[in-house]
């Protein structure tokens, strides 16, 4: 039987993608409607349809060397780090 380990991570940031066009209600802007509108708006909201996000080549290798991952979510992207990772304060991911 093959032997199985978790590996904690935490956020180190989340990038949300609210766009106007097509999140508005006519006149009325997203960020003026009720938070029960602005819940309803966003289920059938996903950034993927009009955008693509994804790291550079080196930010892909800065990730894997400190086992970083990011993934898309509807609204934008999540990048996160083992909890045990210690990141340079000077490092950029684009």
């Amino acid at each position: 039987m093959a032997e199985q380990t978790e590996k904690a991570y935490r956020k180190l940031f989340e990038v949300r993608i609210v766009h106007h066009y097509w999140l508005d209600n006519g006149t009325t802007l997203f960020d003026r409607l009720s938070d029960e509108q602005q819940e309803r708006y966003l289920l059938n909201y996903d950034v993927k349809a009009f955008l693509e996000i994804k790291p550079t080549a080196a930010t892909e290798r800065t990730m894997k060397t400190y086992q970083v991952i990011w993934r898309k979510t509807k609204t934008g992207f999540i990048v996160a780090a083992p909890d045990d990772a210690v990141l340079p304060s000077d490092t950029v991911l684009e």
